[in-house]
């Protein structure tokens, strides 16, 4: 005969309720971590907790015995146990802060001067003759955690440099007048500076670095402690652009940039000054980095003494950037292609400039007095970088010579040229009149308009420009164009200033436990259940499994 339940027996066994909510948590849980969809996820979580409180209302006396007897002895001993071990790490987490004790215990470096790093900033603080550097590290209430970890580099910073290196926090919400004078809008943000003449901070000439990095941070540091002596003399010249002039012809951006963001010394001075008995202006200084001389356009040749200026500079080993004016003067040569110039030039560098004019009919910007060169030279340090993608606007450019033959301690070369569907003119006065037509002596492309030599027996470097488009302000900030940039490159390249800059930057070696590691989605998924839910719950689960086949026995009959 078959068994009826009572009234007061549930339909479903309580164990069945258990079971639902353990599986029902299981899945919301392996929902949650693979970033299922929140409905299934929270409905599954509802079912598990809906399915627990069954289990209580239908057993209440499994409840009763999971809060009471043995299970709740031992569980309470344990939970004192768990009490007294979480205070001990307090205290200990309190004594060691107070007492700001700290060990290393990760691999990376990141976060612990590296060696190269501690080698480059020991040097600082051994040189009484460097300047303090002030580092302001930017924090916020969400970057608690990372800011332990930077208080304890920085003050490797400090104590390795002997004090030459000065830290402070600052939040980012109670100071942000600070933040705006510094440009940091974000947490982790680090600005770097020297102290001023009056011990403070000099914000003008300090750098933001917007994202964390040790070597960064390192090269920042170096960076404003080791300033170099580089200088660039703008020459003055007749119907050329002036150094500080902001319009479209003007030269400001350049001048600018060297100087505020590489705190390079820009004077603009005639040429005959370097000759003035009175003058402290001194070409050719051996003690200072680097310097370079700049002649934009002009309008008028040079005279005999300040031809004489202009080669000695050169004799001696000196740095020249020329750029021609454009080729629409009528009676006379502009500066860069004067005879007497060009004929020193073509002799001792075997370049010159031709007094012409190039015009482009099928590859300009806007008109053909503005040809467009796109074939750069792809191995020279100026041009590579702009070899793809990238081009140059000249306007009304003159056409650099060079020699078939030069001698064998000069090294020329071809930087930019025309397309091959280029041309050039001179008969000026017919071009003013509308007349662009080739001549019958007309050359055709591809001609230069760019060209870099150097002389390697006397060191003296000289880059030619078509036009002085190359530093106009009119031609920065144009996609794809790359005057700008090349022009500051060429100025780098005939300093040397990247081999200076390259001595006063760290690279810390690269480590095996550092190197990425990456996963795809599917990886990083099954990484997420194996972590949040397997082996805690796995182990969880065992301890219920221990529990149970453990736990007390009822009582039978009058046993």
């Amino acid at each position: 005969m078959q068994d009826k339940l009572s009234d007061d027996q549930p339909f479903l066994p309580p164990r069945s309720l258990l079971l639902l909510a353990l599986a029902a948590g299981l899945a919301a849980l392996l929902a949650f971590a693979v970033n299922a969809d929140a409905v299934v996820a929270w409905g599954a979580l509802g079912i598990a907790v809906l399915a627990l409180l069954g289990w209580a209302f239908t057993a209440p006396q499994q409840v009763r015995a999971v809060l009471t007897g043995r299970t709740l002895r031992f569980g309470g001993t344990s939970l004192l146990v768990t009490l007294v071990v979480l205070a001990a790490l307090v205290a200990i987490y309190t004594f060691v802060r107070q007492a700001n004790l700290s060990v290393t215990l990760s691999e990376s470096n990141e976060y612990a001067l590296s060696s190269e790093g501690r080698a480059a900033i020991a040097a600082i603080g051994a040189d009484p003759s460097l300047p303090q550097v002030h580092v302001t590290t930017f924090i916020s209430a969400t970057s608690a955690g990372i800011r332990d970890q930077l208080e304890l580099l920085m003050a490797e910073y400090v104590s390795t440099s002997q004090g030459k290196v000065i830290s402070e926090f600052v939040d980012l919400d109670r100071n942000p007048l600070r933040a705006e004078q510094m440009g940091a809008s974000n947490p982790n943000q680090q600005f770097v500076t020297r102290l001023n003449a009056e011990g403070e901070p000099d914000i003008e000439e300090g750098e933001l670095l917007r994202f964390f990095s040790q070597d960064g941070l390192t090269n920042a540091i170096l960076r404003n402690a080791v300033a170099g002596d580089f200088r660039t003399w703008f020459i003055e010249v007749e119907d050329g652009p002036a150094m500080n002039a902001s319009g479209p012809e003007g030269l400001s951006t350049l001048s600018l940039g060297l100087e505020q963001q590489l705190d390079w010394t820009n004077r603009e001075v005639p040429l005959l000054d370097f000759t003035r008995p009175a003058s402290a202006l001194r070409l050719n200084d051996p003690a200072i980095d680097g310097e370079i001389m700049i002649i934009a356009g002009g309008s008028r040749p040079l005279s005999e003494p300040e031809l004489a200026v202009l080669t000695d500079y050169l004799a001696g080993g000196g740095k020249l950037i020329l750029l021609a004016a454009p080729g629409l003067e009528t009676g006379r040569a502009p500066l860069a292609a004067d005879a007497a110039l060009g004929d020193w030039l073509h002799q001792h560098f075997s370049l010159r400039f031709r007094n012409d004019m190039v015009l482009d009919r099928s590859q300009a910007f806007q008109n053909p007095l503005y040809p467009v060169s796109t074939e750069l030279d792809t191995s020279h340090r100026i041009t590579q970088p702009y070899s793809r993608g990238f081009a140059l606007v000249f306007e009304a450019p003159h056409s650099i010579e060079i020699a078939d033959a030069p001698p064998t301690s000069v090294t020329v070369t071809t930087l930019a040229s025309s397309s091959a569907d280029s041309y050039n003119m001179t008969d000026f006065s017919a071009v003013l009149e509308g007349n662009i037509e080739p001549e019958e002596t007309s050359l055709t492309g591809p001609l230069v308009l760019a060209a870099a030599a150097e002389n390697s027996e006397t060191g003296a470097r000289v880059v030619l420009f078509g036009s002085t488009s190359m530093l106009a302000n009119g031609f920065t900030g144009i996609n794809g164009v790359a005057n700008f940039d090349v022009a500051v490159d060429s100025i780098f390249w005939a300093t040397d200033f990247e081999d200076w800059f390259s001595q006063v930057n760290i690279q810390s070696a690269a480590r095996p436990q550092d190197a990425p590691l990456f996963a795809d989605a599917q990886s990083i998924a099954l990484i997420n259940v194996i972590t949040t839910l397997l082996l805690p719950f796995g182990i969880l689960a065992i301890g219920a499994l221990v529990w149970f086949n453990n736990r007390e026995s009822a009582p039978q009959g009058g046993q």
